[in-house]
């Protein structure tokens, strides 16, 4: 029996595929920053908060043990190492979390008492705290009323 078929029948789902694959190769070439050993940079996010620089790194799975925060002048840096996968290598079929040692440097802003730096862990989020000098942190100057 003849079965007529559309060439059309698979294409999105084929185009789909084809866009998430290139998303994975622009990320894995390129990504959002490199750390020193080349591996991707985990997503961050850093603000300004109640008088201190802030920032909050994702590293999910991870033990709080294994990771090691650093500061020297204007850097921070993270190391660390992420378990592999207890999984026979022909029993794995996607792997997109990367295992191993890792070193990420954060270049920080001047200004910043970095000899005071706190670091917390909370569900998978790493986040250092730094104070912000006293003399760059914005001052309230009290306005007065000249008496006429």
């Amino acid at each position: 029996m003849l079965v007529r078929r559309n060439m059309f029948d698979n294409a999105f789902e084929d185009l789909v595929a084809m866009q998430r694959d290139m998303f994975r190769l622009f990320n894995r070439t390129i990504g959002t920053g490199a750390g020193v050993l080349g591996e991707p940079m985990p997503m961050t996010e850093a603000y300004y908060k109640d008088g201190q620089y802030v920032l909050t790194l994702a590293l999910p799975g991870m033990e709080p043990s294994t990771v090691d925060v650093t500061t020297q002048g204007t850097t921070l840096t993270v190391r660390g190492e992420r378990p592999a996968v207890d999984v026979p290598a022909d029993d794995m079929t996607s792997s997109e979390i990367p295992a191993g040692k890792f070193e990420w440097v954060f270049a920080l802003p001047h200004g910043l008492e970095t000899d005071k730096v706190e670091a917390t862990w909370k569900h998978g989020l790493l986040t250092v705290g730094i104070p912000v000098a006293t003399k760059l942190l914005p001052r309230k100057v009290p306005v007065e009323v000249a008496k006429a």
